[in-house]
């Protein structure tokens, strides 16, 4: 059997039983996790959202017997009555049938269908109007301690039909195969209502007492691995930042923190970011949403300081980041588990697909470089719609 039909025909069971919350994860290794929701929860409010997550868990394990659960979270607390408002702040489910049994019987041959076409692409901000936001960033940079915002901006795409599920996952694995591929299906009364995603970044991991992560910061394209001295230097503020974040806030919960080095360029599809491994051994308990919720957000996604750069992306951003730039994985009963960052996704909502994508801003940024950034990254999912420059 062709390779392309059979990773399809294995992952049909993402467009069967509508009524029902699906997961799949693959991590960057390969290694994948997939199931139906038995028992679904929203969690509103920004600060307690994990903790009510991890109470709500407890209880449900000891009602259905479930010893994994899987979810995520979205990039704040913020009312929004987009699309996005079915996920809620926070969105977690016990998971019970594995994918196998969840095709059971329904499975068949894959339908060699056209995938739909896109009718209609539009951005929420125009570009004149992102690079003026820019320009106010470089400002309060000059005259307030802010030291970074990363600032996105949202594609809405309209397509002639639905797109199945399986087509779309298949797409991720084919184009990202070492990146995080999420899907998170909610069942919806109104037809399809999915989050998908490449992530090209880890938030978290924990096994045991050892915990690893990442600061991904400062993009290139791919080609482009030698930039000049002045744009080097942007690069390697905008990533320092991150690091620095990430290593403070670990060091709370552990007794050894380790960043593994100078950073190195990672690919991206057709980009390419720095990254430094960060590795920690954890000095006592800490479930891994505990540590999802000490790290988000970090200035890759957010800036610096974290408070002040939230304030201004609610006040530049036209619209509610959703679930982008939030977080998507998994938690067993032990309080292990993994979430990638909630980057390079997109929410579909039956014919509707909405992406976003955004820059670090530091003193010192380019406006029309920025903006351009943003375009290469958007670029990443619009190619797994059929819709690329």
């Amino acid at each position: 059997m062709d390779d392309k039909i059979q990773l399809r025909e294995r992952l049909q069971w993402l467009d069967l039983h509508p009524e029902r919350t699906l997961f799949y994860f693959r991590d960057r290794d390969g290694a994948e996790r997939a199931a139906a929701g038995v028992e679904t929860a929203v969690f509103p409010g920004a600060e307690q959202r994990f903790e009510r997550s991890m109470a709500w868990a407890k209880e449900a394990a000891s009602r259905s017997r479930a010893n994994w659960f899987f979810g995520g979270f979205a990039f704040d607390g913020a009312a929004d009555d987009s699309a996005w408002r079915l996920f809620g702040p926070a969105l977690f489910a016990s998971a019970g049938e594995a994918a196998e049994q969840v095709s059971g019987s329904e499975a068949s041959a894959y339908p060699r269908l056209p995938f739909p076409r896109v009718l209609m692409v539009e951005d929420a901000t125009t570009e004149a109007g992102w690079k003026s936001s820019v320009e106010t960033l470089l400002g309060a940079f000059r005259s307030s301690e802010l030291s970074k915002v990363t600032l996105a901006r949202q594609r809405r795409l309209r397509l002639d039909d639905s797109p199945r599920l399986s087509e779309v996952a298949a797409r991720l694995i084919e184009q990202y195969p070492r990146h995080y591929i999420h899907v998170l299906r909610l069942p919806s009364p109104d037809g399809l209502c999915a989050i998908v995603g490449a992530s090209p970044e880890r938030l978290i991991k924990r096994s045991g007492r050892f915990v690893e992560t990442e600061a991904l910061a400062g993009t290139v394209r791919a080609e482009a691995r030698n930039p000049s001295a002045r744009d080097h230097g942007k690069l390697a503020r905008e990533h320092q930042h991150v690091v620095d974040h990430i290593t403070k806030t670990l060091s709370r919960w552990c007794s050894h923190v380790e960043a593994a080095g100078a950073p190195a360029w990672a690919a991206s599809g057709a980009i390419s970011h720095l990254k430094t491994p960060i590795f920690g051994r954890l000095d006592g308990s800490g479930h891994v949403l505990q540590l999802a919720a000490a790290l988000h957000p970090t200035p890759a996604i957010c800036g610096t300081p974290p408070e002040r750069a939230a304030r201004w992306i609610s006040q530049l951003e036209p619209l509610p980041r959703g679930w982008y730039a939030g977080g998507v994985g998994w938690f067993d009963t032990d309080g292990n588990g993994e979430f990638a960052v909630g980057i390079r996704n997109a929410l579909i909502y039956n014919n509707v697909v909405v992406i976003a994508a955004g820059a670090g801003i530091v003193e010192g940024s380019d406006p029309s470089h920025e903006y351009e950034e943003t375009e290469w990254k958007l670029q990443a999912m619009m190619r797994v719609f059929g819709a690329a420059a």
